[in-house]
C-alpha cells in the first residue's frame, strides 16, 4: 500500500536550479511544492494537507517556504491554508476567488507572480468552479 492510498512522492527537475516535487494527499489528490534550488525559496500549490507539507519542507536544507498558489476554492485544494498560515505566518497566499479559505492576495487574469526567481503568469480557466485559476 503506498502512502496516502495512491501513490509516492516524486520529484521532476525542470533545471539545475528548478525542482518540483509532486506530494498526494487525500485519496486522490496531489499538492505540488515548486522550488528554487538557488534562492533557497518554495511555493506549495494547493496544500491540503499542511502537516504534510511541513514534513517535506522540514527533510530540505534552508529551504523557506514564501507562497501558496490556489488553483480553487473547494475544501480539497484550499482547506489546509488557515493551518499553514499558523505554521508558516508570512506566508502569502493566492487566490482568485475571495471564497478561498485564508486567501492573502487575490489575484487576476495575466498576473505574474514570482517563486525566487522563477516567473509564473496566472491564468483564468473557469471549468470546474468560476474561480479557477492555472499557474
Amino acid at each position: 500500500m503506498f502512502r496516502h492510498g495512491h501513490s509516492v512522492i516524486k520529484s521532476v527537475d525542470h533545471s539545475k536550479y528548478f525542482e518540483v516535487k509532486i506530494i498526494p494527499a487525500l485519496l486522490d489528490n496531489y499538492m505540488y511544492l515548486i522550488i528554487d534550488r538557488y534562492k533557497k525559496e518554495a511555493a506549495v500549490i494547493d496544500p491540503v494537507e499542511p502537516d504534510r507539507i511541513k514534513e517535506v519542507l522540514d527533510e530540505e536544507v534552508a529551504l523557506k517556504l514564501t507562497s501558496v498558489l490556489i488553483t480553487h476554492h473547494h475544501w480539497d485544494h484550499a482547506g489546509g491554508n488557515k493551518r499553514l498560515l499558523k505554521l508558516y505566518p508570512d506566508l502569502q497566499i493566492f487566490a482568485a476567488d475571495e471564497r478561498t479559505e485564508g486567501v492573502t492576495k487575490i489575484i487576476k487574469d495575466r498576473q505574474i507572480l514570482k517563486i525566487g526567481n522563477l516567473t509564473v503568469c496566472c491564468m483564468s480557466t473557469p471549468c470546474h468552479t468560476s474561480g479557477d485559476m492555472c499557474k
